[in-house]
């Protein structure tokens, strides 16, 4: 069948495969949880990724402390670098305050605090959600001090740690002090760790930059580390641009779209690498199966096309993107009855796809 050109040319200015997506607009679940460990209830903001319910992927988790400060442009940055493929979808967990003092300082009751996450916030977490073994804690200010603290005397609870403006003048210097000791004679570690100050004086700037120079000093095994003076940056308005900096230090190099990686056998093995970076399984995102796919779909490549058709099935078998690039392919190729197939399926689960239904009754003309 000679299909008309203005049908081939539309799949490419508007592919089914967008056409088929619709945007979801979720809000964050508030949840109690009675602590043991604190002798008290204690809320918790949980934000999970918008295609959460519809499938069965783990994520990694992003804890992030002063949870009614923090949580909602938190949330915001993680969705927007997400989409844009530099860091993976994540559960955010947002930690909310009973007694900000109590609970962040390391001379008041950190190590409850510590006790409250380790034991009894984690576990229900991981219990209740379907997660990665990857963990970022996120903090500023009193929280940006509590993130070194964990670092500091229990550093294999979180992969990654963003630490902002930290108090690390409190107590004279205790965690500083409490750092060179640590640092000297610190086992390898395998973590992350952003450090930033604002434009900020007093203790903030002094502490944090002697604490930089112990990283620098021992140059710990296996930390990777970076200290940053977001020098735009007030102490109260650091969360925004130090949380994105944070972020994209822990997942630097991790789009491959920045790469330029031009082939699906480079970004599957860029996958690899990041897999065993972060120590559990990165799929290859769909969208590349669709984006080679139609590369070669356009340069009338249709062996390779078809290979990678192949490929793109056996990952994502399931998918209703999958339905939308295979009519493309087999349109583009000239098998009219095969595309008629793949749109038919598609409009099973999707019956209200107005651009399937016009194609699939131009099919049957």
């Amino acid at each position: 069948m000679q299909l008309p050109r203005l049908i081939l040319f539309g799949l490419f200015i508007i592919p089914l495969s967008i056409l088929a997506q619709e945007p979801a607009l979720t809000l964050g679940e508030l949840i109690t949880i009675s602590s043991k460990a604190l002798g008290e209830d204690r809320s918790i903001a949980v934000q999970l990724p918008d295609d959460y319910k519809a499938g069965n992927e783990k994520y990694p988790v992003f804890y992030v402390l002063d949870g009614e400060w923090n949580f909602h442009y938190t949330s915001a940055l993680l969705g927007t670098l997400a989409e844009a493929g530099d860091i993976p979808k994540m559960i955010l967990v947002g930690i909310v305050n009973n007694n900000r003092n109590r609970d962040l300082l390391p001379d008041r009751g950190a190590s409850q605090f510590h006790a409250f996450l380790k034991n009894e916030l984690q576990p229900f977490v991981e219990k209740n959600y379907r997660t990665q073994p990857y963990r970022i804690l996120a903090g500023h200010s009193f929280g940006g001090l509590y993130s070194l603290y964990n670092l500091l005397h229990h550093p294999y609870d979180f992969n990654a740690y963003i630490a902002l403006s930290p108090s690390l003048g409190r107590n004279n210097e205790e965690a500083v002090k409490f750092a060179e000791q640590f640092f000297s004679s610190a086992p390898s570690l395998s973590q992350s760790l952003y450090l930033a100050i604002g434009n900020e004086g007093g203790w903030t700037s002094t502490s944090t930059k002697r604490f930089t120079a112990i990283l620098e000093k021992y140059q710990p095994k296996g930390l990777h580390w970076t200290f940053e003076h977001l020098e735009k940056e007030d102490h109260s308005a650091m969360g925004i641009r130090g949380f994105l900096h944070g972020l994209e230090f822990i997942y630097r190099d991790f789009n491959p779209t920045k790469l330029a990686l031009d082939e699906l056998g480079l970004v599957e093995d860029h996958y690899q690498v990041l897999s065993q970076k972060y120590g559990y399984e990165i799929p290859v995102p769909e969208a590349y199966y669709q984006k080679f796919a139609r590369q070669q779909m356009m340069e009338k490549e249709f062996d390779y096309a078809e290979w990678i058709v192949g490929k793109y099935q056996a990952k994502f078998p399931n998918s209703m993107d999958l339905q939308a690039t295979l009519a493309d392919y087999h349109l583009l190729s000239g098998n009219a009855v095969e595309a008629r197939v793949a749109l038919e399926k598609l409009l099973q689960a999707k019956p209200e796809d107005e651009a399937a239904k016009r194609l699939l009754d131009m099919l049957k003309e």
